[in-house]
Formats: C-alpha cells, structure tokens, sequence
C-alpha cells in the first residue's frame, strides 16, 4: 500500500503547476506517508486492545460474578467492536488517487467521523462497564461488606447507601462519558491529532 500511495503522491502536495521546488514536494510526500502508516499501524493496534480488554473484561466477570456477569460484560463490548471494525473498514476506502494534501484532508475529516461515532459508543459503555464492576464486586464481597456495615438500610439486600452511590456515579458518567471519552482519546492519539493539524496548516500556508 506504501508504494502505491508513492507512485500517486509523486507529483506532489500541491497542483501540477504549482510553483514548489521538487525537494519540497518529496519531503512533504515522505513525511505524509511515513504519518499516515504509523496513524493507521495505532488505530489498528487500537482495535486489537478493544479485542483483548473484550476477553479480559468477560474472564473477570466470570470469576467474580459467573456466566451471567461474564455474558454482561461481552454484551456490552459489541457496540464498540462494531464501531472499530467498521472504523477500519471505512479507512480502507479512503481514495488515495489524490494529491497527499487532498488525502490528509479527506482522512482528517475521517478521523473526525470516527470520534463522532466512537464518542455516542463510549457515553454508554462507561456507566454499564463500571455497573458490570460494581455487579461482580457486590458478588463476589457481599458477606464481607455487610458485616462491615451491619445497621444498614437494606434495598433488596444491598445497603441504601452503597445504591445511591452508584445511581449518582452512573449518572455522572452518562453526562460526562463525552468527556470522559475525550481524555482517553487525548492521552492515545492526542499528539499523533495535533501533528496532522500542524501538516495540514503547513501545507495550506504554502499552497497560500
């Protein structure tokens, strides 16, 4: 794929008759190639994770909660193992018969989409995977957290308290799961974003 998008991004960044001298062209095409593999090496890297953390997050369900906990905690993982493979696969579709400037424009406006799609995934697995926890932990240390607290108010066996903690931490994690989402998102890719932006304005200053 590196060779083919060489052989299109030959002629350069900018139109044909552009007034750019042929090394500036080579060093933005190299530079432009050389990102965009390593960004698209991570997203890949990225689903992989989701896959592992998917297994991980099912196996811990099982021993702390049983079948059912471990089919929660797989159920919940679906959403975003669709919205990564679909990610994916929309990348591959990204035309390269451009100019590498065009392409950077074309996969910054993918990426864009991508987060869109991502962010309406994470907003709701967040809540559910921290109730998934909650579930397998009260299962697992039930007895334990009773005798600690044995004046408790019960609610279905569980002490009021410990229930109105989680209605409030789920519900702040509905609200802020679109923040919550962007600070994991920042920390990953928030250097490999902002060099793309610093490539594009660089190109756009000189198509100027």
């Amino acid at each position: 794929m590196e060779k083919s998008i060489e052989n299109i991004w030959r002629q350069g960044f900018l139109q044909k008759d552009a007034l750019v001298a042929p090394q500036l062209n080579n060093l933005y095409n190299k530079k432009s190639i050389n990102f965009i593999e390593k960004l698209k090496r991570m997203f890949h890297y990225n689903h992989y994770f989701i896959v592992v953390l998917h297994l991980i997050s099912m196996a811990i369900g099982y021993f702390m909660g049983g079948i059912y906990l471990c089919l929660f905690m797989g159920i919940i993982f679906v959403p975003i193992l669709i919205t990564s493979y679909k990610t994916l696969k929309s990348m591959g579709l990204i035309d390269y018969n451009s100019s590498c400037y065009q392409y950077l424009i074309t996969f910054d406006g993918w990426i864009k989409s991508a987060i869109t799609n991502y962010t309406k995934v994470f907003r709701f697995f967040y809540p559910l995977f921290f109730l998934g926890l909650f579930v397998g932990l009260w299962l697992s240390k039930s007895e334990a957290i009773l005798r600690k607290f044995p004046d408790a108010y019960l609610v279905g066996g569980v002490p009021l308290f410990i229930i109105l903690a989680i209605v409030v931490i789920v519900g702040l994690m509905i609200i802020f799961g679109e923040s919550i989402y962007k600070i994991d998102l920042k920390l990953i890719f928030g250097s490999m974003f902002k060099k793309l932006e610093s490539m594009i304005a660089e190109m756009e200053e000189l198509r100027k």
